[in-house]
């Protein structure tokens, strides 16, 4: 099974709750003392590697105050990564794709002298998803499916930020049906 057939099985998956989803407190403590390592991706910074390498197949959520540069600092690790061969989606609801392209060229080439074959190698690594409209979390994952079936396999994506994503069913949250 390939990875937009996973994400279309979990997007068709009922979500309802139950004592299934409970973790088992012998099983996580297994994992503790057994040494478990999470499949990690250092982005060669000491210590941002040391405490908070990208880990692959994990949600990371970093909120704070507006304009205080997180997408920036994002968009840097993000650029590290795609330096060591990762291939990252990028949806910015908040940013042109360009300025958002501006600053990856920066960060990947370490100087602000756009040229078109640069601008290619880019290609390689990142895709930018428009936001001409409002997507919920299930629109993104579908969004992913199709680009992985169009042959762009990624290992990181990106959503700036995540609360600019609608919420699918609000009548099933409010009506709890």
């Amino acid at each position: 099974m390939n990875s937009a057939e996973k994400i279309r099985q979990l997007l068709n998956a009922p979500s309802e709750p139950g004592i299934e989803y409970i973790a088992d407190p012998e099983s996580y403590e297994r994992e503790v003392l057994s040494g478990y390592k999470m499949d990690v991706v250092p982005y060669r910074f000491s210590l941002l590697d040391k405490y908070c390498p990208a880990k692959m197949g994990e949600l990371t959520c970093i909120i704070g105050h507006t304009n205080v540069g997180k997408t920036t600092v994002i968009l840097w690790m993000l650029s590290m990564l795609a330096k060591q061969d990762k291939k990252i989606v990028v949806y910015s609801a908040e940013n042109r794709i360009s300025s958002l392209v501006k600053n990856v060229f920066r960060f990947v080439f370490g100087h602000t002298n756009w040229d078109k074959q640069s601008l290619m190698k880019l290609r390689d690594h990142f895709r930018f998803i428009k936001h001409e409209r409002q997507f919920s979390y299930k629109d993104m994952l579908n969004q992913a499916t199709y680009l992985i079936d169009a042959g762009f396999d990624f290992d990181f994506f990106f959503i700036d930020p995540y609360n600019a994503l609608k919420i699918d069913n609000k009548n099933d949250i409010v009506t709890g049906k």
